[in-house]
């Protein structure tokens, strides 16, 4: 008997561990939320990372695009957060405030992936603040000119240079401008709020509507006041961009209206397979600060409620590996996130009329490769301050009103929502 009990016992220990070695051969469940209009591209993104490991299997959950954020917060809230999530630029600063995003700092600094893989600082920087990592760099985007050769060509002038200025953008403007034609010379820069705008005020003056403090509001400020009087003689003196009862353009940029057009980056890939002129992309003209091209870039994070942080950081780390970059071109069609000539050139493989060979050279050897890209860094009181500013962008060049009263009271308006937000810190 006693023989048969410690047989007895020894097989139920084994049977245990048995048991036990096989739930922890069980691959951990991640849950990755993000949104979109095609679901199909994330469950394939999910395949090729599940294919690759058997330590973390990933899940997707994606969401309409006006859902997202609210989807977000509200699983947030009820304490059943996806493991990683997809965080726009607009909201990083809050979510961290907030402390619904992980600080993942420590992660990324030993990290052995990351440390092989080559990722461009700009976009590194899209990921952080104030220091601190809060995840890895997605769906990163730049804005350039695009360019309409043809109307270049046919006002005898040739493609601008690297360095070419506002004054050029200007005299180049006014010669493609043509009632007849029913073209204009350049879309209007800063008519409105947001990121357009604000690079310009960086390029012209060397500041955006804050100081770098964060403490006061600077859009009134004399620099930034000859930079709105330039786009407000370009449109009503030189009329080189529409204005209220201007001539009708002959249709949008696509239509071959514009000479030079600001627009993202990615927007060429809806452009028509045969476009009725040639066109390229340029960087934005020279002001008297700079060169930037407004930039902005999203990120993935780790919930600071998941209950499998370690699993979690492994799909991050792989989406910003090189393999994990190809998979999500060829899947999610978003740009890599390194200087890697290869995937610039599978990604502008999209690019219609046979364009990408040429734009993935500029890219990698001009905007990227020299650094003009120029990330907007959010703050928590901007969709107040863009509001306020965009009511008075269309006073000003969408009504006529004088440009140094509109943004005198722009400017009181906007520190007061900054000092009611420092008051409650």
């Amino acid at each position: 008997m006693p023989g048969r009990y410690l047989t007895s016992t020894v097989a139920v220990v084994a049977l245990f561990c048995l048991m036990s070695a096989a739930a922890l051969a069980q691959p951990a469940t991640i849950v990755l939320a993000t949104y979109g209009s095609l679901p199909n591209e994330w469950l394939a993104m999910a395949d090729v990372f599940n294919r690759s490991q058997d330590e973390v299997f990933l899940e997707v959950q994606v969401y309409p695009f006006e859902e997202y954020i609210d989807k977000i917060l509200l699983m947030i809230a009820s304490g059943n957060p996806p493991d990683v999530f997809q965080v726009w630029a607009q909201y990083k600063p809050q979510w961290v405030e907030l402390g619904i995003l992980e600080d993942v700092t420590g992660r990324w600094e030993s990290s052995a992936v990351i440390a092989e893989t080559d990722i461009y600082p700009f976009m590194v920087e899209a990921a952080g603040l104030g220091g601190r990592m809060y995840g890895v760099p997605y769906d990163y985007n730049s804005t350039v000119y695009f360019v309409n050769l043809d109307l270049l060509a046919q006002a005898g002038l040739n493609p601008p240079a690297e360095n070419w200025t506002v004054d050029d953008l200007r005299d180049m403007s006014r010669k493609i401008t043509n009632e007849q034609w029913g073209t204009y010379g350049t879309s209007h820069g800063v008519d409105f709020g947001w990121g357009f705008n604000i690079q310009w005020y960086k390029n012209w003056t060397g500041h955006g509507w804050i100081d770098e403090a964060g403490d006061t509001v600077l859009v009134n400020s004399p620099a930034a006041l000859e930079m709105l009087e330039w786009w407000y003689e370009s449109q009503y003196s030189y009329g080189i961009t529409p204005w209220p009862g201007g001539f009708p353009a002959r249709g949008g940029w696509q239509a071959g209206g514009f000479g030079f057009n600001q627009g993202w980056m990615d927007t060429a890939f809806n452009f028509p397979e045969h476009m009725t002129f040639d066109w390229t992309m340029a960087l934005y003209p020279k002001a008297p600060a700079g060169q930037g091209n407004f930039a902005q870039g999203h990120m993935f994070s780790v919930a600071a409620e998941s209950t499998n942080k370690d699993a979690a950081w492994k799909v991050l780390e792989w989406m910003v590996s090189y393999e994990g970059q190809e998979a999500i071109i060829q899947t999610t069609h978003r740009q890599p996130i390194g200087p890697y000539g290869d995937l610039w050139a599978l990604y502008f493989e999209q690019l219609p009329g046979g364009k990408g060979p040429e734009i993935s050279q500029w890219v990698l050897g001009v905007l990227y490769g020299k650094g003009y890209a120029d990330n907007l860094n959010y703050w928590p009181t901007f969709p107040e301050m863009n509001d306020i500013m965009r009511e008075h962008m269309a006073r000003i060049y969408g009504q006529n009103r004088p440009v140094g009263p509109e943004m005198e009271e722009a400017a009181r308006r906007m520190q007061q929502v900054l000092d009611e937000y420092r008051q409650t810190k």
